[in-house]
């Protein structure tokens, strides 16, 4: 989508006589021939739509004019222009536009006309959905004005085929009404936050047109490519200037004017001022009348096309391979979001972030629905704004619309750099400590996303610091040999928690996050971890054949293979890096909130080797003392060295239970993305109407383990003290206590409930298996291991004092000294 938001300020009979004379003005068409395709919808304050209509020209007139074109209820009185004032607007406009290409095709073929609209149509939905929910009005006197949530908002959408030269240009204008309900009365859209939401705008409707997956199937049914990243046609790009003749007059009058202000302005250059005007001046200047599209019209672009070299059935253009919506990395598109608003700006609104993480999406070349790329959107852009810090006062509204985002390392560059422009006139540039460097560097001098020290990761790792490059190769963390146990052939079927995304897709795009293991310049290569997981995979591989074949019980060397694949299996998901970040976050809150506010910049210097100045300090305690703590990253590297510690510790409370085998014949198992459970003893949750498999239980305490090896065969871990005082320890372990049981549905509900319990996101079964799982599913769990009991609020103040030599209290010291002065 191009072009901005412009506002229209005439009445509703200067819109019918624009929609029907020749005027050359910006506003002057919109209905053709009197027919009725003016589309109305009113959506409330959550996007759903509570009413639609087709108005014909004097019912969009009225709602021009701020009359219910529905009910003829009056929403107030539009002020008249005067002197040295404006009128009311009346609506605001932007444009849904598409590539060139995918107008030319839709001329070219029948059924791709009828995918646009449908496109098209889905991308105004999405915006208007999403305006429902972000658009805001202000009420109160004024200088005392609070902005607040729309709760009903209007809209209107006029399809156009053609530009005004008479080229094929499918368009939509959508118009969005300047009244809206809030607050109990009619008051007025506050376009000031319209027009900061105008580039998430944009980025939403390009971003649906160009993953549309019916435009993309229709297409291809006609031999023609969509390109997933620009939306071209790939095989009719190359006409698009031939089908530009509107283009080609405004280039043409730009130039023109850009040489007569050159001329009149000598060795100037024109700003951005002057060439918006020229730009303008351009776009107007002899502006045709708006051609409507006819028979004889699509008849002349063919002639048109054939003369420029255009064949039916031109060959098929290689383009990049769409991906889904699974192979993208939620955390790598943030932190990258974040990247382009810092490089843009000091600080950014909450629409800003989302325009960018719009934009990447869409330059990833993704296929998916409306529905699935609007939950992706908003859940990556919850996820970097949660990144960032605010520098409006605590406990101030922070609207949208208003920038007021940023991240400590934006703060620390700009910090340096006014440091060093205040002292640039001594020329004593020396005595300005390098913040950018120790915000950026630590010890290692290596990139600190490879650097796992854990106090750094507060303000070097996670608190907007730039991201490395990194590799595009999927990493799985559910290995693609076990997937293959659940699946037909290459295919397997997901499950999105709690249910309401269910799909097909193939083994090699399930449970993988593009380098999810890299780790950027390791001498042996940045995917080094992911080889030594590949090594470990294929004993296992070997080790789950046997199975499949019939051997049981295990000796001993395999028994202990499956069961450190087991527990590696626990500690190398995504839910364990989150859960570091979890605890990380919260010792990090708990170690700020007890120095107190005056002890921030001792914190800093200590743990960071830092020097904060005030503001600095400021933002740092009001980060760090929310109740989820500051926004931390654990690097893949620290993951690393977290799998070696757990894997070890994990492995002797799963070799040293008994093993259950159970063989399925008419009845199946699924997966998830944490497949490993633990299950609680039966008198735990006799009281508990909340509770789940794994809450309260850990390895050592468990009754049980439940593993689904394959969707025929689970593997059951029971309690070990059946044998206490009986059997050793050793000869458990060594698999002389395990036995074979035939699968029953008791036995499968029992494996598959533990499973669904256990899942953090995503469940995975075979494509036939799907009535194995239930319509009824848990919330998705992103945290598995939560770290509570802190308080919800800190006052500033310190939690320990600490007198000084003269008896004064000093507050700001580190609370592990008080606890030694008491020693």
């Amino acid at each position: 989508m191009k072009g901005g938001v412009i506002l229209f300020r005439g009445t509703g009979a200067d819109a019918l006589r624009y929609l029907e004379s020749d005027r050359s003005r910006a506003d002057d068409y919109y209905l053709e021939g009197g027919t009725a395709i003016a589309e109305f919808a009113a959506v409330d304050g959550k996007g759903a739509v509570i009413g639609e209509d087709a108005l014909n020209p004097d019912e969009y007139a009225a709602w021009v004019n701020w009359i219910n074109p529905l009910t003829g209820a009056s929403r107030g009185t539009p002020r008249k222009a005067g002197e040295g004032k404006q009128g009311s607007p009346r609506f605001a406009e932007t444009v849904v536009n598409a590539p060139k290409s995918l107008s030319i095709a839709a001329a070219l073929h029948p059924e791709v006309s009828a995918a646009l609209d449908v496109a098209q149509k889905d991308a105004v939905a999405e915006i208007r959905r999403w305006l429902g929910e972000h658009s805001v009005t202000r009420i109160g006197p004024r200088g005392k004005q609070e902005v607040v949530p729309v709760q009903q908002l209007e809209t209107v959408s006029v399809v156009h085929h053609t530009s005004r030269a008479g080229d094929p240009h499918r368009h939509i204008h959508f118009q969005i009404g300047a009244r809206v309900w809030a607050a109990g009365g009619w008051r007025g859209l506050d376009t000031a936050a319209l027009f900061r939401q105008q580039g998430a705008i944009r980025a939403l409707g390009t971003a649906v047109i160009a993953a549309h997956p019916h435009l993309a199937q229709v297409l291809d049914a006609h031999g023609l490519t969509l390109d997933p990243v620009t939306g071209e046609v790939a095989e009719l790009e190359p006409y698009n200037a031939v089908m530009s003749k509107r283009s080609a007059q405004v280039q043409h009058n730009l130039a023109r004017f850009r040489a007569e202000w050159e001329a009149a302005h000598p060795g100037q250059e024109p700003g951005p001022v002057v060439r918006g005007r020229l730009e303008a001046m351009a776009w107007d200047h002899e502006r045709p009348a708006k051609k409507p599209a006819t028979l004889m019209d699509e008849a002349a672009w063919r002639i048109e096309l054939d003369a420029a070299g255009y064949t039916p059935n031109p060959p098929r253009v290689r383009r990049s391979v769409p991906v889904a919506l699974d192979d993208l990395s939620v955390q790598q598109i943030a932190s990258r979001a974040l990247d382009r608003c810092a490089a843009a700006a000091s600080t950014w609104t909450v629409h800003d972030v989302q325009e960018h993480v719009t934009h990447i999406i869409t330059e990833a070349g993704v296929r998916a629905t409306p529905e699935a790329l609007r939950d992706l959107v908003a859940l990556t852009t919850r996820l970097a704004v949660e990144d960032c810090l605010s520098v409006l006062p605590p406990g101030m509204v922070q609207p949208e619309h208003v920038a007021h985002l940023t991240t400590l390392h934006v703060v620390a560059v700009e910090t340096n750099l006014r440091d060093r422009l205040n002292l640039r006139a001594t020329g004593d540039i020396a005595q300005v400590p390098d913040v950018t460097r120790r915000t950026t560097r630590c010890s290692c001098q290596r990139s600190c996303r490879n650097c796992e020290r854990t106090p750094a990761n507060l303000v070097a790792l996670t608190m907007g610091a730039p991201v490395g490059n990194v590799p595009a190769k999927r990493h799985h963390h559910v290995p693609q040999f076990y997937l293959r146990g659940f699946a037909d052939g290459e295919q397997i079927a997901t499950v999105r928690l709690p249910g309401d995304r269910r799909y097909t897709t193939s083994v090699r795009k399930t449970a993988a996050e593009n380098g999810f293991y890299a780790v950027p310049g390791h001498e042996e290569g940045q995917d080094v971890f992911e080889k030594i997981l590949g090594g470990v995979e294929g004993e296992a591989a070997a080790v789950f054949k046997k199975l499949e074949a019939g051997m049981w019980p295990l000796v001993l060397d395999d028994r202990a293979t499956l069961a450190s694949f087991i527990a590696l299996q626990v500690a190398r998901g995504p839910e364990q890096r989150r859960n570091m970040q979890h605890v990380q976050a919260q010792v990090a809150r708990l170690e700020v909130g007890a120095v107190g506010k005056a002890g921030v910049k001792g914190w800093a210097k200590r743990k960071l080797g830092m020097d904060l100045d005030d503001a600095a300090a400021e933002l740092v305690w009001e980060q760090a003392t929310r109740p989820e703590g500051p926004p931390l990253r654990v690097s893949p590297l620290a993951h690393i060295r977290q799998i070696g510690d757990m894997v070890d510790g994990l492995v002797k409370y799963i070799a040293g239970r008994p093993w259950t085998l159970v063989r399925f014949d008419k009845r199946s198992l699924i997966t998830s993305d944490t497949p490993v459970a633990l299950v609680p003893h039966a008198d735990e949750d006799e009281d508990d109407e909340e509770f789940t498999a794994s809450r309260g239980v850990g390895f050592m305490t468990a009754w049980g383990i439940t593993y689904p090896v394959t969707r025929k065969l689970g593997l059951i871990m029971s309690d070990p003290m059946v044998f206490a005082d009986k059997v050793s320890v050793e000869r458990v372990a060594r698999g002389e206590m395990d036995t074979a049981q035939r699968g029953t549905t008791q036995m499968e509900k029992f494996i598959n409930y533990s499973t669904i319990s256990s899942a953090s996101l995503s469940l995975f079964h075979h494509p036939e298996d799907g009535r194995f799982v239930p319509d009824e599913l848990p919330e998705p769990d992103p945290i598995t291991l939560r770290m509570d009991g802190g308080p919800r609020e800190f006052t500033g103040e310190p939690w320990f004092k600490k007198r000084s030599d003269d008896g004064e209290a000093a507050g700001g010291e580190d609370p592990r000294d008080e606890a030694r002065v008491g020693e």
